[in-house]
C-alpha cells in the first residue's frame, strides 16, 4: 500500500505542477484507482474530463470507473 500512496502522491504534485497536461491527469486516475480509491479516481475522472473534453484516454477512465460503482452498488444476485 505504501508505494500507492507514494505514487498517488507523487502523480498529484506532478499534477500540480502542470495542470494543463491531460496525460498527467490520467496517470493520477490511474494510480488512485490501483490504490483502491475508487470514488476519488471517480471524482478525479470527471473532473479532468470536464477540463479536458476531446480526450479519450480520461472519458473511458470516468465511464470505466462509473460503471465500476454502478456494480458495487447493485444488490448481489441471490
Amino acid at each position: 500500500l505504501g508505494r500507492h500512496d507514494d505514487a498517488v502522491r507523487e502523480m498529484r504534485a506532478a499534477r500540480a505542477a502542470a495542470p494543463a497536461d491531460a496525460e498527467l491527469a490520467t496517470a493520477l486516475v490511474e494510480r488512485l484507482e490501483q490504490a483502491g480509491a475508487t470514488a476519488e479516481a471517480r471524482a478525479e475522472a470527471q473532473r479532468s474530463a470536464l477540463q479536458f473534453p476531446g480526450d479519450k484516454a480520461l472519458a473511458a477512465a470516468a465511464a470505466r470507473l462509473e460503471e465500476a460503482t454502478a456494480r458495487e452498488a447493485r444488490p448481489a444476485p441471490r
